[in-house]
């Protein structure tokens, strides 16, 4: 089995959308992030109209950054 997509459960999805993780440039973010010590699981990658990259926040979890 593969896991292609997960979702986090919230009480309130327009406070959830608020604090999601963009960027206007996901590249330069990775850049960035990773000279901070951040572990990347996927370099930026285009997927179709949008570029995303998924590190790990040290505990196990995924998350993604899009560009927005």
């Amino acid at each position: 089995m593969k896991i292609t997509l997960s979702s986090v459960m919230v009480d309130d999805q327009t406070k959830a959308l608020k604090t999601s993780l963009a960027s206007a440039d996901v590249r330069t973010e990775y850049e960035r992030l990773t000279k901070r010590g951040v572990v990347f699981r996927t370099k930026p990658t285009r997927t179709g109209p949008v570029t995303v990259a998924v590190f790990d926040d040290t505990c196990g979890n995924l998350i993604q950054l899009h560009q927005v």
